[in-house]
């Protein structure tokens, strides 16, 4: 077998292209907006480097960025405990259950909850 040389440059652009299209495609048939919610566990300069590099890529993309001003981006201790783990999958859990509500017209201010 030859090496076969690639350009990866063109190959993402491509699929970045086809994420975009089917991101579009999504909001338009169905009225749903898919984003990526991040956590950082540690203070990692590269980690942070990588995630401000992810969110610019899904904001482009058409997907929503989650970041700290949405609260979903969360910041945890470098060695997390399952307290931690079990508190983050608590509060991902009540978010779906507001936003379904949401989505049904169940607003918490309407029904006293």
């Amino acid at each position: 077998m030859t090496a076969k040389i690639i350009d990866g440059k063109a190959i993402a652009a491509d699929l970045r292209g086809k994420v975009a299209d089917a991101v579009h495609r999504l909001s338009r048939d169905r009225g749903i907006t898919p984003g990526l919610a991040v956590v950082l566990v540690g203070n990692d300069p590269a980690s942070e480097s990588y995630v401000a590099s992810k969110m610019k890529m899904i904001a482009g993309s058409g997907m929503r960025s989650f970041d700290q001003t949405g609260n979903v981006r969360h910041r945890r201790p470098l060695k997390p405990g399952k307290l931690h783990h079990s508190d983050m999958r608590r509060e991902r859990r009540e978010r779906v259950r507001r936003h379904l509500r949401m989505r049904r017209g169940n607003f918490p201010q309407q029904r006293g909850l």
